[in-house]
């Protein structure tokens, strides 16, 4: 026989705590949905009546129990209009699980220079002081070429605005934005006229600086000066259509990447102006596509009060246009008149598209349903609209088929009947207990829980963990090898998982949610090291005796991978005679603080207990359970488990019984009387198991009295 040796541990001092027991809510519910009714050009519908409303949860029609119109706070402060008042009655008394509409304020910033961004920021900071209504999420965009997030979608909106100024540091010169001078130069020509002695001249036609369009700047008048705004203007005349074309490209690529998202969807576009297409059929299917897709835009002109400058510099193309065909009549030797009347029809082109770069952004905007705000630096007003419009709604009230929180997705689908209006309102909804309403960062673990076929991009290893009657313990160990790492700054690296666990009962009903997205910076020395390793996560639960299942997603934050696990677990019936299950060690931690009495996984040992000097004063230590129970050859495994005797019973000692098996076979069994338990009522035991290659099993029966409990730790040690 194997011998077994144990390091029996030592009593901890510590309060008992307070025995808190779960509370359950429990009734009928009923779904107070709100609804975005507009027109088909926009615009919020204020006199819809509840018998127009047609509400279905998973394709059954519900019967809308109240139904009353919402308007937005400046909108309360000046007075509904004639005939809301009755429809804005007070809500229901009745009860409901409220379901806010999912209000997502996308702030995005476009085609900005160092000119206009201070302009931009200084808005977005203004708008983001303004009061949101709960549900609202705020997210930070850079719109090039791609949509680029500068920050996901938060509650928190007050620091955002820091945050891009931090991002939006070094903004790329954008082109229609460029200086009005550069805007309003000549295209550059030069030519070489040679002398009878042989002599060569360059000539430099173009690139003159219009005074009207600049007055007050600084600008060279130099010969270096005029050629690069010539060229610049060349650029200009050449490629405008091109830019033009672009910039729809971007517009297009912003309404993708935001039309998936659910419940209403507000742009806040700050952009120094968009550059025409001069095709009006392309542009309406834009404006569709963002109809389509339920996006409101609101454009805010960047230029501010400086506007004047680029209609200046566009009056100025058109003029020396018209001066070009002017002169058509009068025949010319000179290479750079000449060429400048052979490009007269690509001149007025350019000219009518910088005519007015704010008529596309207002035009985008109207149609969307929104406005433009433009040669004002008073936004107070204007952005008090804006809250008005993405808080105003209706609210109506049903009552679903099941009053079952079963944490599955339940799909909503809102009819009008009548004509030329369309309704916005939420998908479906997570049934979920009160309080239980999930945030933005668990939609992606709640869809994976949901779906037909779980997903399952990397592997992690999950438990439950009992501790005493009632408690438990879920525990997961997610490799960190297998996820994204991305740099961040000063060389260091960022990894971000995010943990969402439900909770059910027998009935299959939510009982309890776990929801936790963690961030990792990791220094560059370190990510070797880390990546061999594995993240331990705790989450403590306290739940009556029954039959539980767990359902957990976990995410990749950073990849978009995501990763389901389903456990069944028993929280038993409390006995007299309690135990904590048997838990591998993966390390133990010292506390800066006592131990809690109220977490089984933490203890006081005596400071000298690893070097013999039993006098030193307590510390305080706590379990990092390990979840692989599959060991390296050599490896020499501690397991801990704490035991909780009868009360009423201490004068009779509990007895501890150890046995150790491999491959099926007792190989050791050992006996031994448990120390009295400390002030918390438990009795912490910390042992070394013996290591046999093949499967072993460490199986521990504690007896006091006619009170007996087993429990059992399995785990595999490799051969060499």
């Amino acid at each position: 026989m194997l011998a077994c040796p144990l390091l029996c541990v030592f009593a901890v001092q510590q309060p008992r705590p307070e025995d808190q027991g779960p509370v359950f809510k429990t009734g009928t519910r009923e779904v107070n949905l709100n609804l975005s009714v507009r027109d088909d050009h926009g615009r919020t519908v204020r006199n819809l009546k509840p018998e127009e409303i047609e509400i279905y949860e998973d394709g059954v029609r519900r019967p809308v129990t109240s139904f009353r119109f919402v308007a937005g706070a400046a909108a309360g402060e000046r007075g509904a209009a004639p005939g809301e008042a009755a429809r804005a009655a007070p809500a229901p008394a009745r009860a409901a699980m409220s379901l806010p509409a999912v209000n997502y304020i996308c702030v995005v910033f476009h085609n900005l220079d160092g000119h206009t961004i201070k302009w931009a920021l200084d808005a977005a900071q203004a708008f983001l002081d303004h009061e949101l209504q709960p549900g609202t999420g705020v997210a930070l965009f850079s719109l090039g070429t791609r949509l680029h997030v500068l920050h996901g979608f938060t509650a928190d909106h007050k620091k955002l605005a820091a945050l891009a100024a931090r991002s939006l540091d070094s903004p790329m010169p954008s082109f229609t934005s460029a200086s009005a001078a550069a805007l309003s130069a000549a295209p550059y020509m030069a030519s070489i006229e040679v002398s009878a002695a042989g002599e060569a001249t360059m000539n430099i036609a173009g690139g003159e600086v219009n005074l009207a369009a600049i007055a007050g700047a600084d600008a060279g008048t130099s010969q270096a000066d005029n050629m690069y705004r010539a060229l610049l203007a060349d650029q200009r005349s050449s490629f405008g259509h091109i830019v033009g074309m672009q910039m729809r490209d971007q517009i297009n690529t912003m309404i993708n990447e935001l039309g998936p998202l659910p419940g209403r969807k507000t742009v806040l576009l700050l952009s120094s102006g968009l550059v025409n297409t001069l095709d009006p059929e392309m542009f309406k299917t834009l404006v569709d596509r963002a109809r389509e897709a339920q996006i409101r835009i609101y454009a805010v002109d960047v230029n501010g009060m400086g506007m004047g400058a680029n209609t200046t510099a566009a009056a100025a193309s058109l003029k020396r246009t018209a001066t070009t065909s002017r002169t058509q009549w009068r025949v010319s030797d000179n290479l750079a008149e000449a060429r400048q009347k052979s490009r007269q029809l690509d001149d007025m082109e350019i000219g009518i598209r910088a005519t007015d770069p704010q008529a596309p952004l207002r035009e985008l905007a109207e149609s969307t349903g929104g406005f433009l705000i433009a040669n004002t630096e008073e936004l107070d007003k204007p952005f008090e609209r804006i809250h008005e419009d993405v808080d105003t709604h209706y609210e109506a009230t049903y009552a679903p088929p099941t009053g079952i929180y079963d944490g599955r997705f339940h799909k909503i689908e809102v009819k009008v009947t009548r004509a030329g209006v369309n309704v916005q309102s939420r998908a479906g909804y997570y049934a979920l207990p009160a309080g239980g309403d999930p945030v933005l960062s668990d939609l992606i673990g709640l869809a994976a829980l949901n779906s037909a076929a779980r997903p399952h991009a990397f592997d992690y290893r999950s438990a439950v963990l009992q501790l005493r009657p009632g408690r438990q313990a879920l525990a997961f160990e997610v490799p960190a090898g297998r996820l994204a790492a991305q740099p961040a700054a000063a060389g260091t690296s960022r990894l971000k998982i995010s943990v969402l666990s439900l909770v059910k009962n027998a009935a299959g009903e939510v009982v309890d949610k776990i929801s936790q997205e963690i961030p990792y910076l990791i220094p560059g020395a370190q990510l070797d090291a880390m990546r061999k390793s594995a993240i331990p996560l705790s989450y403590p639960l306290n739940l009556p005796p029954g039959r539980y299942t767990v359902e957990t997603a976990i995410t990749d934050v950073q990849a978009g991978r995501v990763s389901v696990q389903k456990l069944a677990f028993d929280s038993p019936q409390p006995q007299p005679l309690g135990m904590t299950s048997i838990i591998l060690v993966d390390r133990l931690d010292t506390l800066n603080r006592a131990a809690s009495g109220d977490d089984p996984l933490e203890f006081a040992a005596p400071a000298g207990s690893s070097n013999g000097d039993r006098a030193a004063a307590p510390e305080a230590r706590r379990v990092v359970p390990s979840l692989n129970t599959a060991l390296q050859a050599g490896a020499s495994p501690a397991a801990y488990f704490a035991v909780f005797p009868d009360e009423s019973k201490l004068l009779r000692a509990p007895t501890l019984q150890l046995e150790f098996l491999v491959n099926g076979e007792l190989v050791s069994k050992q006996s031994m009387a448990l120390p009295k338990p400390d002030s918390s009522g438990k009795i912490p035991m910390l042992m070394r198991a013996a290591a046999h290659p093949g499967n072993c099993e460490l199986r521990v029966t504690v007896t006091q009295g006619e009170y007996s409990v087993t429990r059992r730790l399995s785990y595999s040690i490799a051969s060499r």
